[in-house]
């Protein structure tokens, strides 16, 4: 489990922080890039890696049924696994929404760059 009390991973979070927050400072200079457009292709990039990792937290709960033979704390774990894959789906959709929501409310306000 992440330690967030050590200085050391204070420092790291701290720093990843920092560079998120610069990241739209960064992409204006090199040629006026909007907030929305960096949004969206964030979102669209951690959307793809999450996508993946529930993929395989279906597979691997669905192995642990295979494998379960009855064993309640194996299924278990395949229910749990289950339950957070699908809270993992609803988290990906409600990002998904919500960038489009807001890149509708900033072309809205805004117009198009």
């Amino acid at each position: 489990m992440f330690n967030y009390k050590s200085a050391r991973n204070q420092k790291l979070l701290a720093l990843c922080l920092l560079a998120i927050l610069a990241l739209p400072v960064i992409a204006h200079a090199q040629g006026g890039v909007d907030f929305a457009g960096i949004l969206g292709r964030i979102i669209n990039i951690l959307s793809i890696i999450a996508a993946g990792v529930i993929v395989i937290m279906f597979i691997f709960a669905g192995f642990m049924y295979l494998t379960a033979r009855g064993e309640p704390g194996k299924i278990q774990i395949a229910n749990k696994t289950i339950l957070w894959a699908t809270i993992g789906v609803g988290v990906l959709v409600l990002a998904s929404v919500t960038n489009r929501i807001y890149n509708l409310v900033y072309y809205l306000i805004y117009g198009n760059p």
